[in-house]
């Protein structure tokens, strides 16, 4: 087994303790709608929150650094090859360290695995350190049949974790491409 560096978080799969400890994190109401999305109560309820944000449907990643949970987020699968990366956060005392981009890395070798071409996400235009960090990884600004960009304050972005190859049919298809791995937030 191979050693990790100390300053490096350990990514794992996460669990509904890990989501409610995530949520902890989240001390107000409006916090919580940017986090996790409308249909989240505040105060987040535990025991409510695992079926609230489709736990279960999703690829749930946790890191863990010395100190215990420092992140959590989802990739969710949306059909036709795509993958929503949703309610990204990392706790408090950790940000601005980089964590934020090992957990959306790790969201995306996720979407990867489950043979995605497409990672989608979410962020308020006004989150300037999120959208920076989605740039850097590969995410650009997208226009979502059906999305009013004009009276959301959220920015949909994507990221094509494939490349382009002619069909017989002579339409196009995503293929994978081994690529740098590239990244998300609300769903």
């Amino acid at each position: 087994m191979t050693e990790r560096p100390e300053h490096l978080p350990h990514v794992r799969e996460a669990t509904p303790a890990d989501l409610a400890a995530a949520a902890a994190w989240v001390t107000t109401a409006a916090e919580c709608e940017r986090w996790a999305g409308p249909d989240v109560t505040f105060p987040v309820k535990p025991e409510a929150i695992v079926r609230q944000i489709e736990f279960d449907a999703g690829r749930n990643v946790a890191l863990e650094d010395d100190d215990g949970l420092v992140a959590f987020g989802q990739a969710l699968p949306r059909g036709g090859g795509r993958v929503h990366v949703a309610r990204v956060i990392v706790r408090p005392d950790a940000r601005g360290r980089g964590v934020g981009r090992a957990l959306v890395e790790a969201l995306i070798a996720r979407a990867r695995e489950s043979s995605a071409s497409l990672v989608t996400l979410s962020v308020y235009s006004d989150n300037a350190a999120a959208i920076g960090l989605y740039t850097g990884l590969g995410f650009r600004r997208s226009q979502r049949p059906g999305y009013d960009t004009r009276s959301s304050p959220s920015l949909p972005m994507e990221l094509r974790v494939g490349r382009w190859r002619p069909e017989p049919s002579g339409g196009r298809a995503l293929t994978r491409s081994s690529g740098a791995l590239g990244p998300g937030v609300r769903s």
